[in-house]
């Protein structure tokens, strides 16, 4: 794992060294001396060599919790903390995470194995340390409006690392897919070409950048700059350097008449959800296939002037299915599969 040093690292971790070092049971220990409860999650370089990452331990306000037991064999360890109060500025050490409780092996491909990607702090000990307590404090923390504050940026542009330092640099054109988040980590959706771009907090994306395009509309045509952190079909992590709202959807209309729950009129237990540029297939109430929309004037085999509706399989293994939209209105979706010889007809459900 490529890991980027900073100078403030040995000096953050010494911040929250309690003279504790060699108690009696060797273990890496976390305390937490604030006013609110706080998750903690751990990574460290396993005995095989391979890089893991483990949490979350919710530690409760003057309480301490055990996260690695046994001695502390390893010079560096790594830790990520979040409250709904505090933020812990993190370092630019990268582990594969999840919103719910895990263990994680191998810190690359995250999005790919269906994890984020968040960045750790490190500390590191002095030589001979086996055991190691970690304070967690509100003096070296900040509040979130401040760090919000500290890293905010001009609209559209986001002055952070240079370019090709996560990955690939890339630049480009689609439609807002709409963010989502649990309680620790939030994301945004770039869909373009029938490619999914996502951004996470919690890596090299600030956080005010996805808090500002939470309020973007769906499907609104921008233009992302940043790095190509990782990809697998038609699922591409990255970073968002620069944001910014350019262009016109020429299928805005037809695309605004395509979201929503629709349902066979042949055969109801057949349902669609479109949802921005995700267009999911359930039968008896189970997803069968998820894909990307990718609407557009022609596509392979067509013939007349469309518009036509491409699904792209997201595992990329299968050809993109192209339909013709016969019609799009408030209550009705007809849709014309091409290279079969019936229609495929919808009524809204709700």
């Amino acid at each position: 794992m490529r890991r980027l040093l900073i100078a403030a690292c040995l000096s953050t971790a010494l911040a929250g060294l309690d003279g504790g070092l060699h108690s009696a049971a060797a273990e890496l220990q976390f305390c937490n001396e604030t006013d609110v409860g706080v998750s903690v999650a751990v990574g460290y370089e396993a005995d095989d060599g391979e890089w893991a990452s483990e949490g979350w331990w919710r530690i409760e306000p003057d309480a301490c919790k055990t996260t690695l037991k046994g001695e502390l064999t390893r010079q560096s360890y790594y830790w990520r903390a979040t409250s709904s109060r505090y933020d812990w500025e993190e370092s630019r050490f990268m582990f594969c995470t999840s919103p719910e409780v895990f263990t994680i092996r191998g810190d690359t491909n995250c999005a790919a194995r269906g994890y984020e990607r968040s960045t750790f702090n490190r500390i590191e000990l002095p030589e001979g340390v086996l055991s190691f307590r970690y304070r967690l404090t509100a003096d070296a923390a900040k509040e979130p409006a401040q760090a919000a504050s500290q890293k905010a940026a001009a609209p559209g542009e986001v002055d952070r690392d240079p370019p090709g330092t996560h990955g690939e640099p890339y630049t480009i054109a689609g439609l807002l897919g709409g963010c989502e988040g649990t309680d620790t980590t939030f994301w945004c959706d770039l869909y373009a070409n029938g490619y999914r771009y996502r951004a996470t907090t919690g890596g090299a994306t600030p956080t005010a950048t996805i808090e500002r395009l939470m309020d973007v509309p769906v499907n609104t045509p921008m233009v992302w700059s940043g790095d190509m952190i990782s990809y697998a079909g038609s699922l591409a992590e990255v970073t968002i350097r620069g944001a910014r709202e350019e262009g016109d959807d020429p299928f805005a209309d037809v695309r605004a008449r395509l979201q929503g729950y629709w349902i066979s009129t042949e055969d109801q237990a057949y349902t669609l959800l479109i949802a921005g540029a995700l267009f999911e297939e359930y039968y008896d109430n189970v997803p069968t296939d998820s894909l990307v929309v990718e609407i557009a004037g022609t596509c392979q085999g067509s013939r007349g002037a469309g518009p036509y509706l491409i699904a792209h399989p997201l595992a990329r293994d299968d050809e993109p299915r192209c339909f013709e939209i016969v019609e799009a209105t408030d209550d009705a979706l007809t849709l014309f599969p091409l290279g079969t010889m019936g229609f495929l007809d919808f009524r809204r459900g709700s």
